[in-house]
């Protein structure tokens, strides 16, 4: 398992490393990549305790998200999406 989470980790930082070399919005005129990371730690009696860390990575209309222990013990997760706003006010 352990190896697992190492690679999973791995992978994720090689995905974030090129957006952090990315110019910046102002000069360039592109909003800049945002990134989400997050791990919860559940301690289950009489059996194992896991973690389950989870990232995402957003930039215009790209969504872009990896998870491991969500679906399923020892399984990761990988998907693409869309960003998607309805306006700036809530009524």
């Amino acid at each position: 398992m352990r190896r697992t989470a190492a690679a999973v980790a791995a992978g994720l930082s090689l995905i974030a490393a090129p957006a952090r070399a990315q110019s910046s919005s102002a000069t360039s005129g592109e909003k800049p990549w945002s990134f989400d990371a997050s791990a919860y730690t559940y301690v289950v009696p009489d059996t194992g305790n896991y973690v389950q860390p989870a990232f995402s990575a957003d930039r215009e209309w790209l969504h872009l998200g990896a998870r491991y222990n969500y679906e399923a013990q020892k399984t990761a997760s990988l998907w693409m999406g869309y960003n998607i706003s309805g306006g700036e006010t809530v009524a």
